[in-house]
């Protein structure tokens, strides 16, 4: 559990040296920089990389792989219809999908599971984590989220998002990986060190850089309670209830993947998707919110749903 204090003590320092003058916008904004090109990349290239070339994948793991791009779909509809009823913004609806649509699977999800179902549950988190959330977010995150940039500004045309998309460093990173992997190029372990080295900086920075862009007084909260109040009852709340529906009720569906796989489903809203949405110019400050409230509430309710699940599979 140690990892979920790092996580808290990181976010607390960002606020607090917000707080007391030591980082101003520009500090944050150069922190967000060092996120997006460099601890990102090396991320993308250390992980996508070392899953395509040494893991094999198994039919038993193809709905765990699934379910993080099950959630973006339904994240997508379910926000972009929220923003009909609601008249937000498509900055407010996109901030949302980043989010909310992702769950934080390794950050906090593997300390969370190795609490409550062993170390054993690593092995089909880290596929979920990779081949899945980080892979979806690395696509069809990118997409969306350049998308959603893009009607803001009016700007209705594919070119004008292709750009962005081609000019975003972690999406090039996962096109290194892949061509890697299809040309059966050997990786030299020497350079995949330096960039699990480089990637490692991105859990403390982002959350420094978290915490110090969050604003925790009445006036932010009040203006932002409504797509909170959406963005995380859907996440914590509605999302593993209905992966229950349709991996263990319809599909009928067992075994410790599954249970890893809703419970994974249920983790706070993510933390690269909210340094995505920034990087977007999507509402930063309700994506930083949804992460920081997310993360200490979801301690509390993965827990619940890890119960309820251990109820109904026994």
């Amino acid at each position: 559990m140690t990892k979920l204090y790092t996580l808290a003590l990181c976010m607390l320092a960002g606020y607090f040296l917000r707080k007391f003058g030591k980082l101003d916008a520009r500090s944050v904004k150069t922190l967000n920089v060092f996120v997006v090109y460099v601890s990102f990349p090396a991320m993308v290239i250390h992980h996508i990389t070392a899953t395509l070339l040494e893991s094999g994948l198994h039919p038993d793991l193809l709905l765990p792989i699934s379910m993080p791009w099950l959630l973006v779909v339904l994240a997508y509809a379910g926000f972009s219809l929220a923003g009909l009823v609601f008249g937000w913004s498509n900055r407010v609806v996109g901030a949302l999908v980043l989010t909310a649509g992702f769950a934080n699977t390794s950050l906090v999800g593997f300390p969370l599971l190795e609490a409550l179902l062993g170390p054993e549950s690593l092995k089909t988190a880290i596929i979920i984590s990779q081949i899945g959330s980080f892979l979806a977010l690395s696509t069809m995150g990118l997409v969306m989220a350049a998308g959603f940039s893009n009607k803001e500004d009016q700007l209705e045309n594919e070119g004008g998002m292709l750009k962005r998309l081609f000019s975003f460093p972690p999406f090039l990173a996962l096109l290194f990986s892949v061509a890697i992997y299809l040309l059966g190029i050997d990786f030299p372990e020497s350079l995949d060190k330096v960039m699990l080295d480089l990637a490692s900086s991105l859990v403390p920075v982002a959350l420094v850089a978290v915490g110090a862009q969050v604003r925790f007084d009445a006036k932010s909260m009040q203006a932002y309670k409504l797509p909170l109040a959406v963005g995380l009852g859907f996440k914590l709340l509605l999302v593993p209830f209905l992966f229950i529906i349709l991996f263990v009720i319809e599909i009928e569906a067992t075994g410790k993947e599954i249970e890893v796989t809703v419970l994974e489903s249920a983790m706070a809203p993510m933390i690269t998707g909210a340094i995505v949405a920034e990087r977007f110019d999507l509402d930063s400050e309700l994506a930083y919110l949804l992460v920081c409230l997310g993360i200490p509430l979801s301690l509390f309710t993965v827990p619940g749903w890890f119960f309820a699940i251990d109820a109904f599979f026994n």
